[in-house]
């Protein structure tokens, strides 16, 4: 049985074409603001004099954010191409690059917390930051769970096999449309 019967307001199949859409737009925007990130937090580091390692850890959590969105966005291709052929396991790629990504996400956590208490020592000031953080990262974790959710979902429909697009209603029958020649002119 599938975790979601529906997703996105439709079938987990368009669903999961839904899915991997946001996630490819996520995943860029991703690359690019990470990637601009890093280069910044490079040339600071070459600036600053950073005996904590801070600026060492962040440029680590940028640059691995950024191999993991690409990863996102060639394991969204996968999904794309797993769902027109009806391939399930063209749909694992995704589930663990969203698992990795879910996993970052906590990472990302972890690090703004112990970081921000060691720069600031601000116990006040570090708690409203890392709140801070936290709504703002809240929607798109949310986004990236219902996501993994409903691609995981079309791939317990696969196992259980269903979920093709020969299943989809409307997708079995054949119209036939018959035209008659017109009558032949009287003179």
């Amino acid at each position: 049985m599938a975790v979601m019967q529906k997703c996105c307001c439709c079938g987990v199949r368009q669903g999961s074409i839904a899915s991997a859409i946001y996630s490819m737009v996520i995943a860029i925007i991703g690359i690019i603001y990470f990637g601009y990130s890093a280069a910044v937090i490079g040339v600071l580091k070459v600036q600053f004099d950073d005996d904590v390692g801070v600026v060492d850890a962040f440029l680590a959590l940028y640059i691995l954010a950024v191999i993991l969105f690409i990863f996102v966005v060639i394991a969204c291709i996968f999904v794309f191409v797993g769902i027109s052929q009806d391939n399930k396991a063209m749909l694992i790629p995704f589930m663990v690059a969203s698992g990795l990504h879910l996993l970052w996400y906590l990472l990302l956590f972890i690090v703004d917390a112990v970081f921000l208490s060691i720069i600031t020592g601000d116990i006040v000031a570090v708690g409203s930051t890392y709140i801070a953080t936290i709504v703002l990262l809240i929607p798109f974790l949310i986004g990236d769970i219902v996501c993994l959710l409903c691609v995981i979902s079309q791939y317990q429909e696969y196992t259980d096999g269903r979920g093709r697009a020969t299943d989809q209603p409307g997708t079995t029958q054949t119209t036939v449309v018959m035209q008659q020649a017109p009558p032949p002119a009287y003179k």
